[in-house]
């Protein structure tokens, strides 16, 4: 794997919580800032077990022409990196772009496996609904969409 981008959902129903017209609009703008980083490259799209995070990666999955895969790791924020280094490090040479689709907390933290420092950069950010953060896991750089 090359790059990594761990982007957010986009807005949803607190109720439901499905994502809502708004929400889509989000991640379908996301998608297509994806589609840029995505050509050329042999793409996982990943999502974690979350309604809105499922609705999310299928849009981004569709949008990029790839299946969406579900529940790679749990969602709670204690388990995220152990589990988020044990997943991408299974797909890293299969893949050389992985999108996964998570939390605020997901974008916060999972960029941290591969950028040193990241973590005191990102622990006050706004991260806002579907927003990303994309990785270059060989230069261990990352920049936030």
């Amino acid at each position: 794997m090359h790059t990594l981008a761990v982007a957010r959902h986009g807005a949803y129903d607190p109720v439901t919580g499905s994502l809502t017209d708004d929400g889509r609009a989000q991640v379908m703008a996301l998608a297509n800032k994806l589609e840029l980083v995505a050509r050329g490259r042999n793409i996982l799209v990943a999502a974690a077990a979350s309604r809105r995070t499922h609705e999310s990666g299928q849009i981004i999955a569709n949008q990029l022409g790839v299946p969406l895969e579900t529940d790679p790791f749990p969602c709670a924020a204690e388990s995220t990196i152990p589990d988020a280094r044990e997943y991408l490090d299974g797909h890293a040479g299969e893949k050389d772009l992985i999108v996964f689709v998570g939390h605020d907390w997901h974008v916060r933290t999972v960029p941290a496996l591969f950028v040193p420092g990241y973590l005191a950069i990102a622990e006050d950010r706004d991260i806002a609904f579907a927003s990303s953060a994309i990785v270059d896991c060989e230069h261990r750089t990352v920049v936030i969409i």
